[in-house]
């Protein structure tokens, strides 16, 4: 009587564990996710080039593995680049720069459903010299289908030199 019992557990459990294998690598064998054609193909220096003359100089340009969170694949895209503009023109550089960005954007087809902005200035002296400093930190919000999206198009101005750092995150 105690002999089926026991081999009926013993079927069950060994069953369990296959499923449960199986399972575990049905889940993380799935594909990541699959970046837009905006996120691929975003070009900063044609950006940056409708915004001004300044000759940029990309320090980087990465594209970080997909991790989860909440449930959804992510993927970002990091670019950086320098270059120089001038102290007096850079207020209207970046308003500039930040319209071309959201160009892009609605030229590649996605919803804005909206963005945030923060922006610094303040002034030292160096070598007996005044230097400003500016900082531009603005937030858009996009989408492309299901895809939901932030880009911080950020802007570093230190006296003539500005880096600009371009921050790409999708979610699917």
């Amino acid at each position: 009587m105690k002999r089926p019992w026991i081999v009926a557990l013993l079927v069950g459990v060994l069953l369990g564990v296959a499923g449960g294998y199986a399972l575990i690598r049905w889940v993380s064998g799935r594909s990541g996710p699959v970046a837009t054609p905006f996120l691929q193909q975003f070009a900063l220096k044609d950006v940056a080039g409708k915004a001004g003359d300044a000759n940029w100089d990309l320090r980087g340009d990465t594209i970080f593995s997909s991790w989860e969170v909440d449930h959804k694949r992510v993927l970002t895209r990091r670019v950086v680049a320098q270059g120089t503009v001038p102290v007096e023109s850079q207020d209207d550089f970046f308003v500039r720069w930040q319209d071309a960005f959201r160009e892009s954007l609605k030229q590649a087809g996605a919803g804005m459903p909206g963005g945030v902005s923060f922006s610094e200035a303040g002034s030292k002296v160096e070598d007996g010299k005044p230097v400003s400093s500016r900082l531009w930190l603005p937030r858009q919000y996009y989408t492309f289908g299901t895809v939901l999206g932030t880009a911080d198009v950020w802007a570093v101005a230190h006296g003539d030199q500005v880096t600009l750092l371009v921050t790409l995150t999708e979610a699917s």
